[in-house]
């Protein structure tokens, strides 16, 4: 793939005469691809990760379109000026005017396996590390992409109970990736975690926006705190860390003693469990329920 930006950076700006090389020395080597069926989460997340402003759509090893940043504009936003810009009709050209395959709202396919995107959401400090690398290890597994965004770029710094343990980086920070970019959402525990999150305001709506868009939600331990803040267990029936019961039927939901509980009282799916002894059987329950959400 040849593109304005391969010439200005690896011919113009490097001083090379364009009549003694040929287009392979400055091409994209390698260029990034999508499908027709794409999910334009995954669009948008290949554009931002690959730093490219347009990606080549293939089918069946054939080229069959483009999309641009500025079809992007026009499906995310239609009021913004790059959308307008990209409404505009394009100058003739010889040939003929290229195609712009309609952007996609469907889960990316790997194989004959959907794969879906998920969002792991974490405070910088405080999560019990089990309760993230566990079920991260299970997405990571099943084929899909886990994604680790927290209040502040940089590493969490996870914990063992009480003591320090690990530190994980961190791949998005809330208030700059927006929650419409991921399939579900799995919420860890420890205590100090969701107690960090439910007083950050942009934690909390990114919580809120997954259950006002009906996409999945999986709370393990102390994370349902976070939801509580963000007025989502109401009429709900969901289970936790016991010492939380109190305060979910304060907030309008229906406290349950169990292992896993799945409740479909809502806009969305909502999965919890109770302790880091209930990982196997809500790593189980939630990849299961994301799964069936997401044919």
């Amino acid at each position: 793939m040849l593109t304005d930006r391969d010439i200005t950076l690896r011919a113009v700006a490097d001083g090379v005469d364009p009549l003694t090389v040929g287009a392979q020395a400055v091409c994209t080597p390698g260029p990034v691809v999508i499908g027709p069926d794409d999910a334009l989460s995954a669009v948008l997340a290949l554009v931002r990760d690959h730093a490219v402003r347009r990606l080549p759509v293939v089918a069946d090893g054939h080229p069959v379109g483009m999309v641009s940043l500025g079809d992007l504009a026009v499906a995310r936003n239609s009021d913004s000026a790059l959308a307008d810009i990209s409404r505009a009709e394009p100058d003739s050209r010889p040939g003929g005017t290229p195609v712009r395959p309609a952007t996609s709202q469907k889960i990316t396919k790997k194989g004959d396996r959907t794969r879906m995107r998920i969002a792991f959401l974490t405070a910088p400090e405080g999560v019990e590390q089990i309760e993230l690398t566990e079920p991260w290890q299970a997405v990571t597994d099943a084929g899909h992409e886990p994604v680790l965004v927290s209040t502040k770029p940089g590493r969490v710094q996870a914990f063992q109970h009480l003591d320090k343990a690990d530190t994980f980086a961190v791949d998005g920070v809330v208030g700059e990736v927006p929650a419409e970019s991921f399939d579900a959402l799995v919420l860890p525990g420890g205590v100090a975690n969701p107690d960090v999150l439910r007083m950050d305001d942009q934690a909390v709506s990114f919580v809120r926006e997954f259950f006002e868009r009906g996409r999945p939600v999986a709370a393990i331990c102390h994370a349902p705190w976070t939801l509580i803040e963000a007025d989502v267990v109401r009429g709900r029936v969901l289970t936790s860390w016991p010492s939380l019961r109190t305060d979910i039927r304060n907030a309008g939901g229906e406290w349950v003693d169990e292992q896993v509980k799945v409740c479909d009282r809502g806009p969305n799916k909502l999965v919890t469990s109770r302790k880091p002894d209930d990982l196997k059987a809500f790593c189980e329950t939630f990849l299961d329920v994301f799964r069936t959400v997401s044919v």
